[in-house]
């Protein structure tokens, strides 16, 4: 259609034989717009369905962005959902994030994690005094790594429930090693300190 024209009434379907531009007139894809945003609205749950035979994926592109960091690939793909970045032709480059549907696994810096969480050559680091991690159970025995927010030094804790059984290397020096002993131990060695 060259010119102008006005419509108005409603439509069933529509049928582009080629490409549709919104906002440009040389379409480079089957729907290309221009210099605007696509809005899907629902009274209830807005969605985009991509459907793929054997993968479906999403790429975004910063154009601005530095050397083979311009593309982020969303990909869903033979059991599995992969975060990666591509180069900057547009190739399959770094997989940033792996995540094994059928295990039920997580993998940073690795496209084949080995555990519920697996970070590989890579550091985890949480950085806020008083904060860190480890694990309790559900009768108060624990591990733990964490910075006492008292004393502002770094400290490894394993503890039995009732601390009567503990091991507390802190930063400070001023550790603790307190266990009981039943039967007979052979030790070797130096200790700084030993209260039992």
């Amino acid at each position: 259609i060259s010119g102008s024209s006005t419509s108005t009434g409603s439509f069933g379907h529509g049928y582009i034989d080629s490409k549709l531009g919104v906002g440009t007139t040389s379409p480079s894809e089957m729907l290309h717009v221009s210099e605007g945003e696509i809005r899907i609205e629902h009274s209830t749950t807005g969605r985009m369905n991509i459907v793929g035979g054997t993968r479906a994926d999403i790429i975004l592109k910063d154009t601005g962005g530095g050397s083979n960091t311009k593309y982020i690939q969303l990909l869903n793909e033979a059991d599995a959902f992969k975060i990666r970045s591509l180069t900057d032709a547009g190739d399959a480059g770094t997989e940033r994030m792996h995540f094994d549907l059928a295990n039920n696994r997580i993998g940073i810096s690795t496209d084949s994690p080995s555990y519920g969480f697996h970070i590989d050559n890579q550091q985890l680091i949480v950085d806020y005094t008083g904060i860190g991690f480890g694990h309790r159970d559900n009768s108060n025995n624990q591990f733990r790594i964490f910075t006492n927010i008292s004393s502002g030094h770094g400290e490894l804790d394993v503890r039995e429930n009732n601390d009567g059984n503990r091991v507390i290397l802190k930063g400070n020096a001023a550790s603790e090693f307190v266990y009981g002993v039943s039967g007979s131990s052979t030790s070797t060695g130096s200790f700084g300190r030993i209260q039992a």
